[in-house]
């Protein structure tokens, strides 16, 4: 490929590996995927490896070091987490763009390479097939707000509702402020400047005994009641 990824893996141990574009592995569960490479279990060597049963997925998943048993056993009580991969993988067409994301994030991970490579419509694809971390849904909506405000508003109204349910200090208030300011303008691409305003006055109105809170909003410039 000129640009972007393509992903090389073989689903049956044995079997030659197939090479496709990114865009085209929507649908692939990649938990369950041939490891690219066995795990190591050198006498003497640094790190501890060993097995953790995955309750989630029903197997025996290795693992290199304490610090991924323990990430193993958080990820296993937490309800979101649908897999794990068997195994690091490699990918082709440069640089990756980002850390590494846990297959339980569902396709987080692919959203977030296709958002990197430009195929916004491709990612919000994979994200309503096999859904994405609440991080991803905002890089997603920001991408597409510029053509799509309309459509984007939703998630960005979420996004705050979940932040503002939670935040407790100033810095977590500027944080959902600066997302509604954010809000905002995809509501004046969009043409929605009164619903905006409704919303914005609603929120003031919920959290009129937070003073810290208003003052976050005011400096933001949101609609005041």
């Amino acid at each position: 490929m000129e640009d972007g990824f393509e992903l090389e893996f073989a689903e049956v141990a044995g079997l030659r590996p197939c090479r496709l574009p990114l865009g085209s592995c929507v649908d692939v569960r990649f938990e369950r995927v041939v490891p690219v490479r066995s795990f190591r279990w050198t006498r003497g060597e640094p790190g501890f490896p060993g097995w953790w049963w995955f309750a989630t997925t029903g197997e025996l998943v290795g693992y290199e070091s304490w610090l991924e048993r323990d990430r193993l056993a958080l990820l296993d009580y937490d309800p979101r987490v649908v897999g794990w991969p068997r195994s690091r993988s490699g990918c082709a067409g440069g640089p990756w763009p980002g850390g590494e994301v846990h297959a339980g994030q569902g396709n987080t991970q692919l959203v977030d390479v296709l958002l990197w490579e430009g195929e916004t419509e491709t990612a919000l694809a994979a994200a309503e097939r096999g859904g994405c971390d609440r991080g991803a849904w905002l890089r997603l909506a920001r991408a597409r707000a510029a053509t799509y405000p309309a459509a984007s508003i939703p998630i960005l109204v979420r996004e705050i509702d979940l932040a503002r349910s939670g935040a407790s200090d100033r810095r977590a208030y500027g944080a959902v402020a600066r997302l509604v300011r954010e809000l905002g303008t995809w509501h004046q691409r969009a043409g929605t400047d009164d619903a905006y305003r409704t919303y914005a006055l609603r929120l003031r109105q919920e959290h009129r005994n937070r003073p810290a809170f208003q003052d976050e909003l005011n400096l933001a410039g949101v609609p005041r009641l």
